[in-house]
This record gives structure tokens, sequence and C-alpha cells, in this order.
């Protein structure tokens, strides 16, 4: 059952809270990828108080939401999509040092400023540099290079979680168990507020060595000047290849389908070339998915989150 925006937005208002709420919000203009319909609405939370009270309504009345940070690792599917986005917003951009080698940082930070900021400190997060998006969607998906995540750093969690229904302001260590390669899964989560981060300690000049760098060989190595979702597809276990290398060796480096087209750069990002619908992006995923368990055997599992397909 289809909710009702309005109503939503009448709500949030007589709740008393200052919200930015904007109806059919276009997904395309929401996602790096360039690519996808429109959604319910788009709502700005600036706050853990309004993200609660956001979070509550929605829940009660069965409607779908998405917390979306700078959507570079989400693709939505064309035509409308019975769903709301929460972008956070406000506090969630802050960061601060909590000392002992600590540093607090909302979900909604922007990981490229989180890097810069630690190292500051002398604190080393230069394994993340160059990836793009933010904190909590970092966290979420367990951003970093193939031998670490951003997880394994992390120290507290605090998050909102559904409890009934009510939804609860929760602080708690990460466990093992709850993370691994590309995700981080805590019951009952219902969205990051912040994190406290406890990278390896290092001296600046080298810090800020191994930023440069790994920014120069992500330049070099990825199609960053084209809109795309990043890497499509998580590398498979039990394989010394990588997914873009087995993409590659299947003959698909630049092959096009629409409006998307595999990087000739690296075979792993599909790019909007121009004019993209998020089926383009969808099929010629699909098509390098079945050329990869054709010749290996292998299922290749997305990285994107797909919403909607």
């Amino acid at each position: 059952m289809q909710t009702d925006p309005k109503k939503i937005n009448d709500f949030l208002l007589s709740s008393g809270m200052e919200i930015q709420f904007q109806v059919n919000a276009d997904c395309s203009r929401l996602t790096s990828a360039r690519a996808g319909g429109k959604c319910n609405a788009l709502i700005e939370a600036p706050d853990e108080k309004v993200l609660s009270g956001i979070i509550k309504y929605l829940h009660e009345n069965n409607a779908a939401f998405h917390i979306i940070g700078d959507g570079t690792n989400f693709l939505f599917n064309d035509g409308y999509i019975d769903m709301y986005l929460i972008k956070l917003t406000g506090d969630f951009k802050k960061m601060s040092y909590a000392g002992n080698g600590l540093i607090s940082a909302g979900a909604g930070c922007s990981l490229a400023k989180l890097v810069i900021f630690s190292a500051k400190y002398g604190l080393d997060l230069s394994f993340i540099a160059g990836i793009p998006g933010t904190t909590g969607g970092a966290v979420a998906g367990n951003a970093g290079s193939a031998n670490e995540g951003i997880c394994n750093f992390i120290r507290e969690l605090d998050y909102l979680a559904f409890s009934g229904n009510a939804i609860e302001s929760r602080k708690a260590p990460l466990n093992k168990t709850d993370y691994g390669y590309r995700f981080c899964k805590v019951k009952d989560m219902a969205a990051i507020n912040s994190v406290l981060i406890a990278p390896e300690k290092a001296e600046r000049d080298e810090i800020f060595s191994r930023i440069r760098q790994r920014i120069k060989n992500k330049k070099n190595s990825q199609p960053l000047d084209w809109p795309s979702s990043g890497c499509f597809f998580k590398n498979p276990s039990g394989t010394e290849k990588s997914a873009g290398e087995m993409i590659d060796v299947c003959g698909l480096k630049g092959f096009i389908f629409g409006g998307a087209q595999i990087s000739q750069k690296h075979a792993n990002f599909i790019i909007n070339s121009g004019g993209a619908s998020a089926r383009d992006f969808f099929v010629l995923s699909h098509i390098a998915a079945m050329a990869v368990k054709d010749k290996y055997n292998i299922e290749l599992e997305n990285e994107v989150r797909l919403v909607g397909f």
C-alpha cells in the first residue's frame, strides 16, 4: 500500500520538527550513477531527535525508507518507487577528536574529510582515502581495501534500534561477528548516528604521503571522471582474480548497453556514458555476471545496493 507523503509531511511539521521535505524526489540527482526514477520524498534529518521521530512514524505506517549519504553505492530503479529517503545533515556531519587516539564522527560526515581530520592527529585512515561517500555508508558497507575495512577500527557504534514499536538510542562495541567483507549488520539497527574510531597511529607526514599516493593510484586505475556507483561487484572469495579481472578476461571492457558502459579503465565499474537508465545499468551488470558465471562458474555478488528492482 502506497503511503501518502503529504500526511507524513503534515505529521512532521505538527511535531515541531524543522526539516527539509522534498516530495517526488529525483533519485538520479541523489546518486553518483546519475540514474533512476523518483521516490515519495527526500527528508533531511539534522539531529538524532528528528531522525528518531521520522523513522518511528515511517515504521508505524509501514513505509519503506533508506538512509542515504552521498548515494555512491546505490542504484534506484526507474519509474516511481514507494519509498522515503532520509539524508543526514546538521549534527550528523560533525566530527571531533575524542582524546586517547579516538575520533568521533557523525554518520553524515564526509569520508574524505574524516581521513584528513584524523591525519592531523597522527591517526591513519589512509586505507580509505579516495573512497567517496559518508562515514555511515562506509561503516554499513565496511568500506576499505582488500585486506581491511573501516569496521576493524570502530570502537563504539551509536545507533537507533527498533524495539517493538519504539525506537531506542543505543551504544555498543562492534563484534567481529557483526561485520565482514563489505557488510556490517547489527541486530535491529535502524540507523547509525555516529561512530567512535580508533585508527592506527603514525607520523603525520607519512600518513599524508600515503593519502596522496592512494588517491593518485585510484585516479590512474578507476574511471573517476564518469558517473558510476563505484565497484559494482564484490570480489569473490576462493579465487586469486578480482571481479574486475574476470570481467576483463571475458572481453567485456568497453561493452555498451544503452547509456551504460563497462569501463575501459576498470572492468568492475559500470559508467553512465550518457543518459543511462537504471535498467541499462541493471541489464549490463547481468551480462557481466552471466559471462563470469559461464567462464569461471562463479556467481558474482553485487556490491552496489539495488533498490526497487
